[in-house]
C-alpha cells in the first residue's frame, strides 16, 4: 500500500510541476525546479527565512550584484515590492517561477542552510 500512496504523490508532484512550466510560459517566467539546484550557504543570506516563506520566493543564485530569485506568484504585490527594494539597492534581479512544491523543499533545508551559513559568516566576518 505504500508504494501506491508513494506513487501517487509522485504523480502529482509531476502534473504540478508540469503545470507550473506551462505557466511560466504563459507568463514569460523562466521555470526552475529547486530540488535540482545546489544553493551555496551565502546564497541564502540575500532573502531571510520568514520573508522567503511569507511571500514564497527564495534566492538560489547570487553571483556579485546579481541574484536569481525563484517565486511562487511574482504577480503578487507584497513579492513586487519587495523585489523592487532590492533592486533600488543596485542589485539586479532574474525572477524565475517555480512550484509551490519546489520552494517548500528549500524552505525545509534553511534550518541546516542556516547552520552552514552560521559556520561560514564565522570564517567569513566581512560578509
Amino acid at each position: 500500500m505504500k508504494d501506491v500512496f508513494s506513487d501517487l504523490q509522485k504523480l502529482k508532484r509531476e502534473e504540478e510541476e508540469k503545470a507550473t512550466q506551462q505557466l511560466a510560459r504563459d507568463m514569460g517566467y523562466p521555470y526552475v525546479l529547486l530540488d535540482t539546484v545546489v544553493i551555496s550557504p551565502e546564497t541564502f543570506l540575500g532573502i531571510p527565512q520568514e520573508i522567503g516563506e511569507k511571500l514564497k520566493i527564495v534566492c538560489f543564485k547570487k553571483i556579485a550584484r546579481k541574484m536569481e530569485i525563484a517565486a511562487w506568484n511574482p504577480a503578487d504585490e507584497e513579492v513586487k515590492k519587495y523585489l523592487e527594494a532590492i533592486k533600488q539597492k543596485g542589485i539586479e534581479v532574474e525572477l524565475y517561477l517555480a512550484s509551490l512544491s519546489s520552494l517548500r523543499s528549500i524552505f525545509l533545508r534553511y534550518q541546516d542552510i542556516q547552520k552552514e551559513v552560521e559556520k561560514y559568516i564565522e570564517y567569513n566576518p566581512d560578509v
